[in-house]
């Protein structure tokens, strides 16, 4: 059986934020595009001003399908008032399926062209909102 020897390095950071609206309903929306070479997700954090607990879905996309590969209560106001945490999105109790690196972090692969996306279950409270942001770093190509 062939074995390589080579090591995958990142080579740029690839950062990216949505904010679902009312106006969104339950449509997906983009959070995170995986560069040429793939990507490896480090952090997905969410916080909403929404008075009400909004319940959050991570899809995987692949290019032609979504899988929903997590799911994580906000509670309200998360991360929009003084004391309130930003809810962690990319976990282990959360996405059970991702990797743990070496550090303990949870981190997630993504191949080239494929991309992460985010819905809520039920439309966001009028004139409210929901943002979601990713922090990751692409392979080179």
């Amino acid at each position: 059986m062939p074995t390589s020897n080579t090591v995958q390095v990142t080579t740029a950071v690839n950062n990216n934020a949505t904010t679902i609206l009312p106006a969104d309903t339950t449509t997906l929306k983009d959070l995170f595009t995986a560069g040429t070479g793939g990507s490896l997700v480090k952090s997905i954090g969410a916080c909403s001003n929404d008075t009400a607990t909004v319940e959050l879905g991570l899809f995987w996309y692949n290019g032609s399908t979504a899988y929903q590969i997590g799911h994580v209560t906000i509670p309200a106001a998360s991360g929009a008032t003084v004391g309130s945490k930003t809810v962690t999105v990319l976990d282990k109790f959360s996405c059970p399926a991702t990797k743990v690196d070496n550090s303990g972090n949870t981190i997630l692969q993504l191949l080239a062209g494929h991309k992460l996306q985010v819905g809520v279950n039920a439309t966001v409270t009028t004139a409210k909102t929901v943002t979601v942001f990713a922090q990751g770093e692409d392979f080179g190509a």
